[in-house]
């Protein structure tokens, strides 16, 4: 029926916050990165994700594929779904 997916329609008003011309993301899963959670204790080698990364396995470092001269991780805290970075 036309009026009801008209109704199950996502309402862009009915999202927390108030709508702004910066059209704003909603990400409240990321206030655990915001507040430090999993912050590595010191600021050598282990603290850079990107660095350690490699040595981990692809489960743990979060790696979706692996090159001779690159590697594709996902983003821990991501904005949408499916944020990648392509590390060379």
């Amino acid at each position: 029926m036309p009026d009801d997916d008209a109704r199950l329609a996502e309402d862009p008003g009915r999202h927390p916050g108030v709508p702004d011309a910066f059209q704003r993301l909603w990400t409240p899963h990321r206030m655990a990165y915001v507040g430090g959670e999993n912050k590595p204790a010191d600021e050598g080698s282990a603290a850079c994700p990107f660095c350690s990364a490699p040595g981990r396995s692809d489960e743990d470092g979060l790696i979706v594929h692996r090159g001779v001269t690159a590697y594709v991780v996902l983003n821990l805290y991501p904005y949408n779904p499916g944020h990648l970075l392509v590390c060379p």
